[in-house]
């Protein structure tokens, strides 16, 4: 019976030479369990920023070009198969840059025979190879439709929250001072309606206006706005997510995560330094 076993995923990667070459040997070692008398063939296809696309003839080869600029690579994909048309047996591996195409699924593989039992081994084995290079798609959350809309609901609560105590703030006061008066306007402390009115008036001028419109909405807005706009650029340079590590392509790999490393150490330390000389100065009074 035909058994055929499809995964998509839509996470980044990181696949270096020597997971590439674990996959393979994985697939490999299923399609000689699955056609021990019988010979198969292994496709190669390697897609480059400039739009060429080769096929070598070994995995070897995959490994032999640049890897950077227009030579850098944007896909490879890899088949086992046979070529006989009466035996269903292959197994498909493809690893995509997402960003320099119009699909959405970064890793794709196919696993097909006619034995149910090793379909579902072969494909848990292959699952569990891209688990160790998968990595968490920054790009994605950020340009997701559900960010916005998070983005959106925060803004608004936190709006509405501000709009709240900014009038709680603000009319408290107000109702302690007309309750001041009329005491003292009892008890004959004050007589003079124009000195009550305008005693009111003053109590009147904290109130609301504009302002909390530019502190409490305009403010937070811009800030998110310019968040969004700077996220992606940063966290694509910081997070690459779609990485063919071998070439030339290691080195400025490697660079990336020295200087990702260095910035997050040094927001760390500044923020611990920052606490501490606040906790110190509200220890010792400086």
């Amino acid at each position: 019976m035909r058994t055929e076993s499809q995964r998509k995923y839509s996470c980044g990667f990181v696949l270096t030479e020597q997971e590439l070459r674990r996959i393979h040997d994985v697939a490999d070692q299923q399609m000689k369990r699955a056609l021990p008398d019988t010979s198969y063939i292994t496709d190669y296809e390697v897609k480059f920023q400039n739009g060429a696309i080769a096929e070598p003839k070994n995995l070897d080869e995959v490994f032999e070009g640049e890897n950077w600029g227009p030579a850098g690579i944007r896909r490879v994909s890899i088949m086992f198969h046979t070529t006989e048309s009466t035996i269903k047996t292959r197994i498909g591996i493809k690893f995509t840059n997402a960003d320099n195409t119009n699909v959405r699924d970064s890793i794709v593989y196919v696993v097909e025979g006619e034995d149910r039992d090793w379909v579902f081994v072969a494909s848990s084995q292959i699952s569990e190879r891209i688990t160790r290079i998968e990595r968490l798609n920054f790009q994605r959350i950020v340009n997701s439709r559900i960010l916005p809309m998070v983005i959106m609901l925060v803004f608004l609560i936190g709006t509405l929250v501000y709009m709240m105590s900014t009038i709680s703030r603000q009319e408290e006061p107000r109702s302690t001072v007309v309750k001041q008066l009329r005491q003292e306007w009892t008890a004959g402390i004050r007589r003079d309606p124009v000195d009550v009115i305008l005693r009111i008036e003053e109590s009147n001028r904290n109130r609301i206006d504009t302002v909390w419109l530019v502190r409490g909405i305009m403010v937070p807005g811009a800030v998110f706005i310019v968040a969004i706009i700077i996220a992606d650029p940063v966290l694509r340079y910081l997070f690459p997510p779609y990485n063919f590590v071998w070439g030339e392509y290691q080195i400025e790999y490697e660079k990336r995560k020295g200087r990702t490393r260095f910035i997050f150490v040094g927001v760390i330390l500044t923020i611990v330094l920052g606490v501490l000389v606040n906790f110190l100065s509200n220890k010792f009074g400086w």
